[in-house]
């Protein structure tokens, strides 16, 4: 499987001046029109693309480099296809192509790096009494890594300070106790988060995966008879200004619960445990940069290592992504759905075979209306329960159209109309109003807020350990998330997922 690489920026700026750009650009303007490249129009492209150095590496057309300038000149050129599919055949074809078009086929697949926090509240997760599923949960994610018995993969013990393990993903797995066979690493005594993330941020290089599980309750060596305000103050700006300076990296935060029995020591009383039997929330968290966060999800390579509900205790997740721009989309002109009737605009025939506008849009005769729309959501990362859910999306509209339906594309719902106009997509979703239509610009966008499940899983003080929420919240994890959030995104407005225009005329 071929792992992408990040644009080549100064690369692709050159490229105009190499090459006959012209014939590469008007081929890609033609084969994207459906959403997809297929193998005889890969070839084609790689034909017209072998003599441009820029898109070479070791003086062979590397075919990465292409994609990544396809995907860019799509998305700077072409509206609606922001986002060309290329077809599985392209990866079957490999030393055919090579063969013909003298390209360097690339096989690496993704470091990963294990980062295990052994901290006094972590020990009692493994306690030979509990039924495993801490150690379940761990051992099904680093199972489902391809080749997860490969050297290249590396571990790490941290709590004061970040130790090497040298040994293997198939040695920790088989360990009879984790926390046992790791004794005297470092001090469990505090976790050191700053040194933590800083290093994860600062070791994790292109194409690896830095997996840390840790239960993230924040300590330090003097928080005994400190506010926990303050504590939870200092947690937020502690992972705020520690992730800033990391813009190239995304953060993908899992929640798990396990059964826990030993000590827990809570934030007023580092040093005094507390006997605990019952259930405890621990994380697992990934940190890669945006194109191998974008491997993990989409390459079929890692359909397992993501499929993260078939692990043990888990609950949810959320990764912190910056906007991928405007999704491919087209409105059916004959969907099930639509009420009212409208034709596609001229506009939408310009480019592709998408129908980006609508035009002569009549209500019926109750004055209600319902447009149709199939969209490619499957750059989004994030639960099906969050895209799935209308109150989540934003639609800016005079006649106040709101998301009705949003619900995913299956072969039982893919009609003729979907096929013909928007075969890539991935979900429905249909706007709708009972008010007045008018000429209008209309924008909509999947808001991207910190989702309810972290605020919920928050605790402001864990000193009773009878209280009801103990055994499902985590001291000041709120506050470590939120300052995660706030690296990420200004906040001077509302982050999204996505957000894109299109115009409706009246008939």
């Amino acid at each position: 499987m071929q792992r992408q690489f990040p644009l080549l920026i100064a690369g692709l700026l050159a490229f105009s001046s190499c090459g006959n750009r012209s014939i590469l650009d008007d081929s890609i303007r033609k084969y994207v029109r459906d959403g997809e490249i297929d193998a005889t129009e890969w070839s084609d492209l790689t034909e017209k693309a072998a003599d441009n150095a820029d898109l070479q590496s070791n003086g062979n057309l590397d075919p990465e480099k292409l994609k990544s300038y396809i995907i860019s000149f799509v998305s700077n050129n072409l509206r609606g296809v922001e986002n060309p599919k290329f077809s599985s055949d392209i990866m079957m074809m490999g030393a055919s192509i090579a063969a013909n078009s003298n390209i360097v086929q690339d096989t690496d697949t993704i470091q990963f790096k294990f980062f295990l926090e052994r901290s006094g509240s972590m020990i009692p997760y493994d306690n030979p009494k509990t039924t495993g599923t801490f150690k379940s949960a761990i051992a099904g994610l680093l199972n489902s890594i391809p080749g997860n018995g490969s050297q290249r993969n590396l571990m790490y013990i941290v709590n004061d300070a970040v130790y090497n393990y040298n040994h293997s993903f198939k040695d920790f797995l088989q360990s009879g106790n984790i926390f046992q066979e790791t004794k005297g690493i470092g001090d469990p005594r505090y976790t050191d988060f700053t040194c933590i993330f800083d290093s994860i941020l600062n070791r994790t290089e292109t194409g690896q995966l830095s997996i840390l599980v840790s239960d993230l309750i924040y300590s330090t060596k003097n928080m005994q008879n400190v506010n926990p305000l303050r504590i939870m103050n200092e947690a937020q700006a502690m992972t705020t200004s520690t992730f800033k300076g990391h813009q190239d990296k995304e953060v993908v935060i899992l929640k798990f619960s396990s059964d826990y029995i030993g000590s827990y020591y809570s934030y007023n009383n580092p040093h005094a445990g507390k006997e605990y039997n019952g259930m405890r929330p621990f994380y697992m968290m990934l940190v890669a940069d945006h194109p191998t966060i974008r491997s993990i999800f989409q390459q079929d390579l890692y359909k397992d290592f993501r499929n993260f509900s078939h692990l043990k205790g888990f609950e949810n997740y959320y990764c912190f992504s910056r906007s991928d721009g405007e999704p491919y989309y087209s409105f059916l002109l004959s969907d099930m759905h639509n009420v009212g009737r409208y034709t596609a605009a001229r506009t939408s025939a310009n480019t592709t075979r998408c129908i980006h506008d609508i035009d002569r849009l009549e209500p019926d005769r109750d004055g209600n209306t319902s447009l149709t729309m199939a969209i490619d959501l499957s750059n989004i990362i994030t639960d099906q329960q969050y895209l799935l859910n209308p109150a989540n999306y934003e639609v800016v509209s005079q006649a106040n159209y709101r998301v009705s339906l949003i619900e995913p594309i299956t072969e039982a719902n893919r009609t003729q109309d979907i096929k013909n106009f928007a075969p890539q997509a991935t979900h429905i979703l249909v706007l709708s109003t009972s008010e007045k239509v008018i000429n209008e610009n209309v924008a909509i966008r999947l808001k991207n807020h910190l989702p309810n499940w972290i605020s919920e899983s928050n605790s402001d003080d864990d000193a009773d350990i009878h209280s009801s929420s103990f055994g499902s919240t985590t001291f000041a994890f709120k506050y470590l998330m939120q300052g995660i959030y706030e690296s990420f995104f200004s906040m001077t407005e509302e982050p999204d997922f996505f957000k894109l225009q299109f115009v409706i005329s009246k008939k």
